[in-house]
């Protein structure tokens, strides 16, 4: 199994794996979609997924605003 872990703020996506800030651009191939340089690691125990988690949450942009801060995906 492989994790990856993004995020979309800001009209902007991004790579929440990445060792450095990365911006992703979306990329259609037909009817597929893809995200260029997207992190994918390789997962084999519930523990690495949480490490990745962890991980990912803490490259997370957090900044509440009037609107956004009683937002479920802000907590």
């Amino acid at each position: 199994m492989r994790i990856s872990m993004l995020e979309i703020y800001n009209e902007t996506i991004r790579d929440l794996l990445s060792k450095s800030i990365s911006y992703l651009d979306i990329r259609t191939h037909g009817k597929n979609v893809s995200l260029d340089r997207l992190t994918e690691v390789g997962v084999e125990t519930m523990e690495e997924v949480t490490k990745l988690t962890l991980q990912g949450e803490k490259n997370r942009v957090v900044g509440a605003t009037k609107m956004n801060s009683h937002s479920s995906s802000h907590i």
